[in-house]
């Protein structure tokens, strides 16, 4: 039983099946259950919600936390960015689950190096740790990611030390690629959850 797999299973299987599955295995899958749900849940980290998305299209993750996350079946690269909506948020606008992501601590140097490989990115959505969604897109089919870099840094100038935090990617800087996919979808929990969910990813995603 490796405990990647047991974290993929709680992102996947509500607490009755998860028992009733590890149970057999198991006397304590309940608390197995508690505990595998409190790191799918983690703020923190998301690596459990990558491990999740990467293993659900049947790509391999990189041990490493250096460089890309995973690998597809052609061991070409691939992101994962994740989403988790916890539906116990104490915050008074909490943001729906809508496609969105983000790349951090950006400079032009890693741009350049990142539009060669062109990796897959998927944009995974859950709800307090289960798997709802996933949406797949090509690195250079994301339209703001360039202009984004040219604002922050003009004509390719940037200072030693300075990067650009934080490139916000919505689901309308993809949605209309001719490389995007929907890999995943849990249509029983779209529904359930659909108040979680921003009206123009929902009605896509429940159409397909």
């Amino acid at each position: 039983m490796k405990i990647k797999d047991v974290l993929y299973d709680c992102t996947k299987m509500n607490e009755f099946e998860f028992i009733q599955k590890y149970s057999k295995e198991n006397k304590l899958g309940k608390i197995l259950y508690d505990l595998a749900d409190i790191i799918c849940n983690d703020k923190n980290s998301s690596m459990a919600r990558e491990y999740s998305t990467l293993k659900e299209c049947n790509y391999s993750q990189n041990e490493s936390k250096m460089d890309y996350d995973g690998y597809d079946l052609d061991n070409n690269p691939v992101e994962a960015k994740p989403q988790n909506y916890y539906t116990n948020t104490s915050s008074k606008n909490p943001r729906k689950l809508n496609g969105s992501g983000s790349f951090n601590d950006y400079t032009w140097e890693r741009y350049d190096k990142t539009k060669e490989d062109n990796p897959t990115v998927l944009f995974s959505g859950f709800i307090d740790g289960k798997l709802l969604y996933i949406l797949s897109v090509k690195y250079n089919d994301i339209d703001n990611i360039k202009t984004s870099l040219e604002k922050e840094f003009p004509n390719r100038v940037r200072k030693k030390g300075h990067y650009l935090r934080c490139i916000k990617i919505s689901y309308n800087n993809y949605k209309n690629a001719s490389s995007f996919e929907i890999k995943y979808i849990d249509k029983e929990k779209l529904k359930e959850y659909n108040r979680y969910i921003s009206n123009d990813l929902y009605q896509r995603l429940i159409n397909e």
